[in-house]
């Protein structure tokens, strides 16, 4: 029996899709510290981000460790990458914002190969993949402002419950949103705006 193996190259917060690995961008890091730095940066391997005042200036890397939040400036969007380590467990990684408030919404991508006989059905390989094939799939995490940590919400995989399950669970106390993913208004395409009706109905009214 070949063995299987399986290698999954967590590429983390899209850093790929955005290009933001070769070509320095308009950027803005938020240290631990509280001070913050605006120039032009991309990230580097090793976990470190590159940056520079200007692009006569030299590159200066900082390690991730000592950034809370970076920020890329991609022409008319703002991208926001947040420092975050999963709610029991140390250890810490970006993840793209997508929404912030009560309830924040984050995401990452996770792009890889699927080599040996059997990679179908392996888990965090999507249906579907043979072996040999590329793939990458989404990872939605989330988290209350009171966690310490984030939380993984709904991934593009055969092993993840179903995005209906995994919204009934989470939003059990507002009781619009349970219509709508019930009634399926409310698919993974409306994530974003799921969270963001949360925040600003549910959440408010709640504490009214």
């Amino acid at each position: 029996m070949k063995k299987l193996v399986t290698s999954l190259i967590l590429l983390l917060f899209l850093l790929g899709n955005n290009g933001t690995y070769g070509q320095f961008k308009p950027i803005k890091l938020i240290l631990k510290s509280g001070d913050s730095l605006t120039g032009l940066g991309k990230f580097s391997r090793g976990k470190k981000v590159k940056f520079k005042k200007n692009k006569a200036s030299k590159a200066v890397k900082y390690n991730f460790k000592n950034l809370k939040r970076v920020q890329i400036y991609d022409e008319d969007e703002i991208i926001n990458y947040v420092y975050l380590k999963k709610k029991g467990k140390k250890i810490f990684r970006f993840y793209k914002e997508l929404v912030r408030g009560e309830v924040s919404l984050y995401k990452i991508v996770v792009i890889g190969s699927a080599g040996g006989y059997g990679a179908v059905g392996h888990p965090g390989v999507p249906s579907g993949i043979r072996a040999g094939d590329s793939f990458s799939f989404v990872k939605y995490f989330i988290k209350r402002k009171e966690d310490n940590g984030v939380t993984r919400f709904w991934e593009e995989s055969i092993f993840s419950k179903s995005f209906k399950k995994a919204a009934l669970d989470y939003f059990y106390d507002c009781k619009i949103i349970v219509e709508k993913v019930k009634k399926k208004e409310y698919k993974v395409d409306n994530i974003v705006e799921m969270v963001e009706y949360y925040n600003t109905k549910c959440h408010i009214n709640k504490n009214n």
